[in-house]
């Protein structure tokens, strides 16, 4: 129920980027819920339903929502951006501003970017414009090397999340650790397509992984024989 609301909800938003990430997302929390130890047994059954379902609820959100051909035809262009001239001109503005950081490899400090640049700048940049991209972003402010750095720790950090989610046998743990894993797979397609990186609802999807990180970074402390039966808090 939950996901069919957050598709009708993309739609009406208008904002494509996000539905890329909403896809890939969810076909991680399927495919780590079929190998998942917590849920033994044969799924494909229960997933193809609800693929399916999901399916339906999204065609019907796209009939809703794209009532002219020109709306239509902005959604059918995820599927072949190279045509979409939308996305043609992102590039460019990419082109431009990587041309910038190639300039800077050690970055022009943090606020030459994004909506500080945009809103209180007091020089002319190629970050002028919205840069569309949170990875970008990350590298003009503070250079190729941090850029990179924060990729890997992305990438690493999922990579732990998904190992951990597949092999507990506990289905609580499983459920929040496959959730987070779907959102950080989400949250990574969803950073190339704008600067998501600054906004506040970002903080959701962080306090999703978070609470899936939880269930697999925290350890029992053990306690003396003679010391009170109370537990004692994990640090």
């Amino acid at each position: 129920a939950a996901t069919a609301l957050c598709v009708l909800a993309a739609f009406a938003s208008e904002a494509r980027g996000p539905l890329g990430g909403l896809v890939v997302g969810l076909v991680v929390v399927l495919a780590l819920y079929q190998v998942s130890r917590a849920f033994p047994g044969f799924k494909l059954a229960a997933v193809g339903a609800g693929v399916a379902a999901l399916l339906c609820i999204g065609g019907a959100g796209l009939a809703l929502s794209a009532t002219s051909p020109e709306r239509l035809e902005r959604y059918t262009n995820i599927l072949d951006p190279g045509d979409d001239p939308t996305y043609a001109q992102r590039v460019r503005k990419w082109e431009a501003v990587w041309g910038d950081v190639e300039k800077h490899p050690f970055g022009q400090g943090l606020g030459s970017g994004g909506q500080a640049q945009t809103q209180a700048g007091r020089f002319v940049s190629a970050s002028d414009t919205d840069l569309d991209n949170s990875y970008l972003k990350v590298a003009f402010e503070q250079g190729l090397a941090v850029a990179a750095l924060f990729v890997v720790a992305m990438l690493m950090l999922f990579a732990s999340l998904v190992p951990a989610a597949v092999l507990t046998r506990s289905r609580e743990a499983a459920v929040i650790g496959i959730g987070a894993a779907g959102t950080m797979a989400s949250l990574l397609v969803s950073l190339w397509t704008g600067l998501y990186i600054e906004t506040t609802a970002v903080l959701a999807g962080w306090m999703v992984i978070g609470l899936g990180l939880s269930y697999f970074v925290a350890r029992e402390v053990s306690v003396p024989e003679d010391a009170s039966s109370s537990p004692t808090p994990a640090h």
